[in-house]
This record gives structure tokens, sequence and C-alpha cells, in this order.
């Protein structure tokens, strides 16, 4: 079972190097991703929806979700450091790159959201799929390991 978690996760992360052509970049935007999730939760709480993703059957709801929303809030240059461990020149050429690629933009606050333009948001959401398709078969190996088990939890 090891060994499969370590494939799942080698070819994860391969597969998010492939888009963004290296991690720390992936990284960088997985933070924002963390942060506008967040914040969408926040938005749908006091609007008292509820993003019920079984009920909705559009793949890409999520994460569509997630990029259309314009969080008051986005998170900058020196957070990004701080809770990735990338160093700060580092997360700012690599906050440059995205930038150019049009998938985040900076608000007035100087802070990072992600944009629902730029070529690169389609190879994101379709790797996305992917992603979550690996995620689910492994944790179905998982719950059916210890179905299978004779020790009881």
């Amino acid at each position: 079972m090891l060994v499969s978690f370590f494939q799942n996760a080698n070819s994860f992360l391969v597969r998010w190097k492939e888009v963004f052509g290296d991690l720390e970049s992936w990284v960088i935007w997985a933070i924002m991703g963390i942060n506008q999730s967040l914040n969408l939760e926040k938005i749908l709480k006091a609007s008292n929806k509820k993003n019920n993703l079984i009920e909705n059957n559009e793949k890409n709801f999520y994460i569509d979700s997630i990029l259309v929303n314009e969080p008051k809030q986005g998170v900058n240059t020196s957070s990004i450091a701080e809770i990735s461990g990338i160093p700060r020149a580092t997360v700012l050429r690599k906050i440059k790159k995205l930038l150019r690629e049009k998938i985040i933009k900076r608000n007035e606050k100087l802070e990072y959201i992600f944009t629902n333009k730029g070529r690169l948001n389609n190879k994101i959401k379709s790797n996305y799929l992917i992603n979550q398709k690996y995620i689910a078969l492994f944790v179905t190996d998982i719950f059916n390991l210890i179905k299978k088990s004779s020790l009881k939890i």
C-alpha cells in the first residue's frame, strides 16, 4: 500500500509540474486556491447557499466556482513565502510568471487571486479532474483494505 501511495503521489506531482512547468509555481497557485476556496465557503455561508457537489452534475462546478469567486482578501507574497517555505524572491519571480499566464491577478491591496482567464486554466481544470479520479481510486483501495483487514478499528 505504501508503494501505491508513493506512486500516486509521484504521478500527482508530475502532472502538476507538466501544467505549471515547475512545482514551486503549483504550490503558490495551490495556496491561492486554498485561500479562494475558504473565501467561497464564507460567501456561500453568508448567503445561506449550499455548495452541494453531489447534486450538481457539472464536473467542473467546484473549480469553476472558485475561479469566478472574487474574494475580498487575496494572499500576498510574504504570506505565500511564509506558508510555503519558498524564498520570497522566488515567490515574486513565480508570481510574475503566473501573472503573465493571466491565471492570477493582483488586487488593490497588492494581494493575489485567481482569474477565470488565461490559457492554463483549461489545463488546470483537466488536470484537477484527472487527479480527483486517481485520489478517489486510491481512497477506495484504502477503504477496501480496511474492510478486508482482520484488525478492527
